[in-house]
């Protein structure tokens, strides 16, 4: 997983990632949530990240929390997203 993470993240550092979109008809955005998917900060004003998970686009903080749901999702995690009934503790 370690390597699908750090090519995933090469991918996002070069714009060759295709995991973020801006809510177009194929990529329908899930509420106007103020907290990001994957970490639950606070989302930046103008952040336009997004993952797409289950045929909705959920927005995230930035590409780093783009590339690890991502990552989460396409390893068969997404039950993560799924069944969390609080986000995890941040240091």
């Amino acid at each position: 997983m370690l390597d699908a993470l750090t090519s995933l993240l090469r991918r996002v550092a070069a714009g060759r990632a295709a995991i973020t979109g801006s809510g177009s008809p194929d990529m329908p955005e899930e509420g106007s949530a103020a907290n990001c998917f994957h970490c639950g900060l606070p989302l930046p004003a103008g952040a336009r990240d997004r993952v797409l998970f289950e045929g909705r686009a959920h927005r995230v903080c930035c590409a780093a929390c783009a590339a690890l749901a991502e990552t989460v999702i396409a390893n068969g995690y997404g039950d993560y997203y799924r069944e969390r009934d609080r986000l995890a503790a941040t240091a």
